[in-house]
This record gives C-alpha cells, sequence and structure tokens, in this order.
C-alpha cells in the first residue's frame, strides 16, 4: 500500500511539471544553434530557423512549417556558400579533416576542394542532402525547424534522384491533351464561389522535439 502511494505522489509531482516545461520551445535550441563542422567523410551542417505563429490553429501551423523550412534552407545556402568561398576556412577545415580521417593535408586539401567546386557549381542539388532533423512548437507563439545535411544524406539524395530519372525515362510522363480526350476543351473562367464555413480553431498541443541534433 506505501508503494503504491509513493508511485502516484511521484506520478502526480514530477511528469505534469516535466510535461508542462518541455512541451513549448524553450529548451530547443535557438536559430543561432546551428553547427557546421568536418568529419573523416566530408562536412556536416546544422541549422535551426524560427517562424511566428499567430494564433493556435493547425492550418497556421503547417503554414509557419513550410515558412521556416525555407528559412532554415536558405541558411543553409549561405552558410555552406560563406565557408567553402573562404580560403582560411577551407584551410581550417583540411586541417580538421586530416586530423579526423588521419589522411595528408594535401589529400585532405584536394578532397575539400573538390566537394567546394561540386556545391559551387550545383547547390541545387546539394540541397536535395538537406533533411528535416526536429521541430519544437510553442502553442500560437513560435514553430522551430532543425535541418542538416551530412554525406551520408547527400549520397541518399543522389541515389534517389537517380532512380527518379531513370523510372521516368523509362515510362516518359503523358503530355497535356495527348490522348486523354482533354484537348480543344475550353477551360470554364467563372470565378469559384466561396463555399466555407466558418469553423473552430484545430488547435495543437505544443511540443519541444527530441534533440535530434546530438544524434545527427
Amino acid at each position: 500500500m506505501k508503494n503504491i502511494f509513493r508511485i502516484l505522489l511521484l506520478t502526480s509531482c514530477f511528469p505534469m511539471s516535466v510535461q508542462a516545461q518541455e512541451a513549448d520551445c524553450r529548451s530547443f535550441p535557438r536559430p543561432s544553434g546551428g553547427k557546421f563542422e568536418m568529419t573523416d567523410k566530408g562536412f556536416k551542417a546544422v541549422v535551426i530557423a524560427s517562424e511566428s505563429v499567430r494564433f493556435d490553429d493547425i492550418d497556421v501551423v503547417n503554414t509557419a512549417r513550410e515558412k521556416a523550412e525555407m528559412k532554415a534552407k536558405a541558411q543553409l545556402t549561405k552558410f555552406m556558400e560563406e565557408a567553402f568561398s573562404s580560403e582560411a576556412k577551407l584551410k581550417e577545415a583540411t586541417a580538421q579533416t586530416a586530423s579526423i580521417g588521419g589522411e595528408s593535408v594535401k589529400a585532405s586539401y584536394d578532397k575539400l576542394s573538390q566537394t567546394a567546386k561540386a556545391y559551387r557549381s550545383n547547390s541545387a542539388a546539394v540541397l536535395r542532402g538537406v533533411v528535416p532533423l526536429d521541430e519544437c512548437y510553442t502553442p500560437g507563439k513560435e514553430l522551430r525547424v532543425m535541418y542538416g545535411i551530412k554525406p551520408e544524406t547527400l549520397a541518399a539524395a543522389g541515389a534517389m534522384a537517380g532512380a527518379i530519372n531513370q523510372s521516368l525515362n523509362q515510362n516518359p510522363t503523358r503530355k497535356p491533351g495527348s490522348g486523354d480526350g482533354s484537348a480543344g476543351k475550353s477551360a470554364d473562367k467563372s470565378p469559384p464561389q466561396d463555399t466555407r464555413e466558418a469553423r473552430p480553431l484545430n488547435r495543437v498541443d505544443g511540443y519541444s522535439g527530441n534533440r535530434a541534433m546530438e544524434r545527427f
């Protein structure tokens, strides 16, 4: 009986306060808390972006997430451009790579220079390797997202892009009007009527993320 009482006491005291503490963005990294580092396989970067949420509704939250995602990718692009455009930063990263991977300084520099050249020539393809890692939400105030990129995600994105291109070449997409009966039909230009009805907000509970940066 005493043990049951202790369990009930602990359950009533601690979890609720922890949940209340973690059900928002207070413990989540701020937008300035991103990182860029070299590994033995190549560069790795994590960025955090934030978007305000005017009121607590799932549609507004989803829109905020899309905007925050665009901010994160733009931030990552700028971050990588600055890192790869500076000779001093390339040399600093070379030293890091050589110490991590046990390679010679010249081999590391050549490898990093090739990576920088590939990024500058095709940054859009590189950004396909950007993946969502984590996010948090403070109801009616703010949504933060965390995005990352590393050699493994770049390789996976490249393999997927190759598979998609191969599939499209084998099965070309049909052009509109080519045998689907849509050719020659005139589009109805009358403006659509607004049939939406007022509805209550679909509220979203706050959450704090799961410390994905530490595992990426």
